[in-house]
């Protein structure tokens, strides 16, 4: 397959150029006796140079470049020399050259203006606009973003970085695109979701229907059930919040595993607290975790003792983290009118 495919390209290449017909007899002797290994294909090509045959030595180089691309003098003999590992033409090099060096020169002012630049709005997204202006789209970006860190309002920053405003949102096109979407299908689920699951939940306190409403319930895996469990199971009271337990636990998501961990730390009734806990302890805690660390709160230590009258003031006493607070507290002079012919 590789031997002829190399004759038909090289063939293809040879058609290009034009010259005298080549002597048979020496030419076909000369062609018939080499390899086709790189090196003698590049003999040959000289040999047809020197011949004059400038289609045939085309023609040699191309199987010889074919038969071992990191030959050398075959990509030089061609024309060709190397640039950041390409074989190109001397002129392309030429002209990427000049690109780099401007390319350079551009940066170096950039990097001068950014120095220079204070970490401050308006000074920020001037020099982006200045990025912009000069090509220079990813330091562009950078600017823009910490335009929008330091001021989150600042609107042409945003859609300078391709976001729109969705309702109190900044998000992308496709953001927002895809949460529409999301928010098309889970809406869709509500509906499917929540009269069966109040059918549920009416079966799953039916002496007649409990056996085969548990067997339903336990077939219940659909991620987008859970807003609906919520509503349905958790919001309507504490005597249904244990089967709300077990439909979160059959459920690998994310939203099941927060779920549970609510239910874990508000729940009213020891029982369903006890239950959330255990189920928690069987999922991924990066699920539900940051959850738990924002809720989690030292006790306050204090002490209070009451003003005592005058002469006897009250303090307060506070133990912190990093220092203890104490304040005293004096009550007022007592207020005594007096009159004329008063004896004190």
């Amino acid at each position: 397959m590789i031997g002829p495919m190399l004759s038909a390209v090289a063939l293809l290449v040879g058609a290009a150029y034009e010259g005298p017909s080549p002597p048979d007899a020496s030419y076909d002797a000369k062609r018939e006796g080499v390899g086709r290994n790189a090196e003698a294909q590049v003999r040959l090509a000289l040999w047809c140079e020197s011949k004059g045959l400038e289609r045939e030595r085309i023609k040699h180089l191309a199987i010889a470049v074919l038969t071992d691309p990191s030959n050398a003098m075959a990509r030089g003999l061609m024309g060709l020399v190397e640039y950041r590992g390409k074989w190109t033409k001397p002129e392309a090099v030429a002209q990427s050259l000049q690109i780099d060096v401007a390319h350079a020169d551009l940066l170096a002012e950039y990097n001068g203006r950014r120095v220079k630049t204070p970490v401050a709005v308006a000074a920020q997204y001037k020099l982006a606009l200045w990025c912009e202006e000069k090509g220079l789209a990813d330091e562009a970006r950078a600017h823009l973003a910490t335009v929008v860190r330091l001021d989150p309002t600042h609107a042409e920053a945003w859609k300078g970085l391709g976001y729109k405003k969705v309702g109190n949102r900044w998000t992308t096109e496709a953001q927002a695109d895809l949460a529409k979407a999301e928010h098309d299908a889970q809406q869709k689920a509500d509906k499917l979701w929540k009269p069966r699951l109040e059918k549920l939940r009416d079966a799953l306190v039916s002496k007649t229907k409990r056996d085969e409403a548990q067997r339903s319930a336990a077939e219940i895996t659909d991620p987008r059930a859970v807003p609906s469990i919520w509503k349905v199971f958790v919001e309507k009271g504490d005597q249904h919040q244990l089967a709300a337990v077990q439909l979160l636990g059959q459920i690998d998501a994310i939203e099941a595993s927060r779920g549970l961990a609510k239910l874990a730390l508000l729940a009213t009734s020891p029982d369903v607290r006890r239950r959330a806990t255990e189920t928690l302890r069987r999922r991924d805690p990066r699920e539900y975790a940051d959850m738990l660390i924002t809720r989690l709160q030292d006790k306050i230590r204090y002490e209070v003792k009451p003003v005592g009258g005058p002469g006897s003031p009250g303090e307060l006493y506070v133990e912190g983290r990093d220092a203890n607070l104490r304040r005293y507290y004096s009550p007022p002079k007592p207020y005594v009118p007096s009159f004329a012919g008063d004896t004190m």
